[in-house]
């Protein structure tokens, strides 16, 4: 199974939904399920307190740092869903509930 996971929030410093999406990745880290794969997205490169992501069960796709809101809200709503395809996920999860319009239907 391939878990999406949109990762914006640890792009910046931390918050609240940094620190929800952040246990709970590391939970299912040390879980080591061999058959689940997560793959992390971010308009931005994870900021290094993350370092424990850097792991054989994780994929980070990132792009250059986006700080122009509408250009991050660009990220979001096309070039996004566009990856989730190359990527075929299986499921992704949008923690700060931030989901665009158009997520390819074989996505749950």
């Amino acid at each position: 199974m391939k878990l999406g996971v949109d990762c914006r929030s640890l792009t910046k410093g931390q918050n609240g939904i940094s620190h929800y999406l952040s246990g709970l990745l590391k939970a299912l880290i040390l879980d080591k399920n061999p058959s689940l794969e997560i793959v992390l997205f971010s308009p931005g490169k994870i900021l290094d307190i993350y370092g424990e992501f850097n792991s054989k069960q994780i994929c980070i796709v990132s792009t250059p740092k986006i700080n122009n809101r509408y250009l991050r809200q660009i990220w979001s709503e096309v070039y996004l869903p566009m990856i989730l395809m190359k990527h075929k996920v299986d499921f992704m999860w949008f923690p700060a509930h931030r989901i665009p319009l158009f997520v390819p239907s074989k996505i749950q």
